[in-house]
């Protein structure tokens, strides 16, 4: 049987505990998942959102 890498990942609008943002996408990309599932992701009126992002850069759809 194959087998798949699923994770989850609390975006928390990109800001870390502190109120600082952070950078995302090679946060999700060092997860190295086949399946990433995101929450708290930010989409801006007209714009593309974090979960739009971090797909683009690292090939998920």
């Amino acid at each position: 049987m194959d087998s798949f890498a699923l994770a989850t990942f609390n975006v928390h609008l990109g800001m870390n505990g502190w109120g600082q943002p952070f950078d995302v996408v090679a946060d999700c990309a060092a997860l190295d998942a086949d399946l990433l599932v995101l929450q708290e992701c930010w989409t801006p009126d007209g714009e593309p959102g974090t979960a739009d992002t971090v797909a683009s850069a690292l090939g998920y759809r």
